[in-house]
């Protein structure tokens, strides 16, 4: 069983998630790249929890939503750089999308912007 650190310097235990659903990847990817925090519950048991790139709020496994940076609609792909995490709520609300300029975008998107990987909204 692998062992990952979190944020704030903590290493424990414990298997990637599995399927090749957009929450498995992008957990997966924030459990190599220290991206989470572990979070004991009542019960004692330690889980991990993901930030929401959009409210910053931490959630548990089960409230990620995989989500494209650029939606496909506007040309977005499934490149692991389009791919970020959000709660349920804000992915439902669709937030991240609506309005938002190019500046408003995380580093992967401008970087693909950059790199002519998708074209620009219009």
């Amino acid at each position: 069983m692998p062992k990952f650190k979190d944020a704030k310097g903590v290493t424990l235990s414990m298997d990637e998630y599995k399927g090749a659903s957009y929450r498995a990847i992008v957990c997966n990817i924030a459990l190599r790249s220290e991206k989470f925090i572990w979070h004991a519950n009542s019960a004692g048991t330690t889980k991990a929890e993901f930030e929401c790139c959009q409210c910053h709020d931490m959630v548990p496994y089960k409230a990620v939503a995989g989500d494209h940076v650029i939606a496909q609609a506007m040309g977005g792909g499934d490149d692991l750089w389009n791919l970020q995490i959000l709660c349920t709520s804000c992915n439902a609300a669709d937030m991240h999308h609506r309005g938002a300029n190019i500046t408003d975008r995380t580093r992967g998107a401008l970087q693909g912007y950059a790199d002519n990987r998708i074209p620009k909204p219009k």
